[in-house]
């Protein structure tokens, strides 16, 4: 590679992370520092020259035998290539101080210890799959350190809240949106992707069939999104099987986005009797909190959630300190 083709890409890459002038008085610094070396390109095994990274195509496509979900994939495939992007070098010469410099990077640019926590499972579970098939020998992830990350307990909405999300909305859809969501807890993203066909009206339940990490669940209708859901989908004009709509032909599915967007529209109608910025996600912590305050059992609420993990459940779970000291005394007294 020659120095002008260096100089052009490291210009590219740098023109919209720092301003023109601070871009320029580097430059300058670079080619004066450029000036007794020779600039080459390296060859890559896990980046060759196609661009094409095998190692690690061969990898996801292990995670597609596998019946990994699509959306995980991606994921993993974003993150591996920006990280070998970042070390430059071949998979067999990444060392863990490569994988601490990395989220050291990411960590400084802005990512929680959630995400760079996240980005260390990705590399890892590559590297294992490595490792599994003989093409290393050992993890260089496993001896670089996990982020301590704050847990912060979610809010959940106050009853009222609620109330005033309900009395708020204008349609029946927007209506049925929201007593769906209570009701069922689910993601936004899995109700996008909920079809009528999977509610089973007598058993009052619905299919979740994508649920995260592409596992299947079932929830419930409780008689107010029953009602509501009915009397949306009795005043819809659309065959597709998604249960949301939009409402001009050809009336498709409504997505992630645009369910999000009905619900800021509800929510910007009473932003004052609001004590939490609602979201979907806040009816799930809702859902979850409200069936803890009612008895349910934390194994159940976990089940009902799809959560792999019961940490993962408690950080939904709003259980308040009078309810704690209430069950000491009925049963430690």
């Amino acid at each position: 590679m020659s120095y002008e083709n260096y100089r052009t890409q490291l210009i590219m890459r740098l023109t919209d992370k720092i301003p023109a002038k601070l871009l320029k008085d580097v430059m300058e610094e670079v080619d004066f520092l450029s000036r007794d070396f020779e600039i080459k390109r390296t060859c890559m095994d896990i980046i060759p020259a196609n661009g094409d990274p095998a190692m690690v195509n061969m990898y996801l496509a292990s995670l597609s035998i596998a019946n990994r979900s699509a959306k995980t994939i991606k994921d993993y495939k974003m993150h591996l290539y920006k990280f070998f992007d970042f070390v430059r070098k071949s998979y067999e010469a990444v060392s863990s101080n490569d994988v601490r410099a990395y989220l050291g990077f990411k960590r400084q640019n802005g990512n929680t210890p959630q995400s760079a926590n996240h980005i260390r499972t990705v590399i890892r579970s590559f590297y294992q799959w490595l490792v599994d098939n003989s093409y290393v020998s050992r993890n260089p992830v496993n001896t670089v350190e996990k982020a301590k990350e704050q847990i912060k307990k979610l809010k959940p909405m106050k009853q009222a809240e609620l109330e005033y999300f309900r009395n708020a909305c204008k349609t029946l859809r927007e209506k049925a949106l929201v007593d769906f969501l209570f009701s069922t807890g689910m993601r936004i993203g899995e109700i996008a992707d909920a079809r009528v066909s999977d509610i089973d009206w007598n058993d009052h339940s619905v299919f979740v069939r994508h649920g995260k990490g592409d596992k299947e669940r079932i929830d419930y209708l409780n008689a107010k999104a029953e009602i509501s859901l009915k009397a949306y989908l009795d005043s819809r004009e659309a065959d597709d099987d998604h249960i949301f709509v939009a409402g001009r032909s050809p009336h498709i599915g409504m997505t992630t986005t645009s369910l999000e967007a009905e619900i800021r529209r509800i929510r910007n109608r009473i932003p004052e009797k609001l004590s939490i910025k609602v979201t979907p996600h806040s009816f799930r912590r809702t859902t979850l909190t409200t069936a803890a305050e009612r008895g349910m059992p934390l194994q159940l609420i976990q089940a009902l959630a799809g959560h792999s993990k019961m940490d993962t459940t408690m950080r939904y779970v709003t259980i308040q300190q009078s309810e704690i000291r209430n069950e000491h005394l009925k049963r430690l007294a």
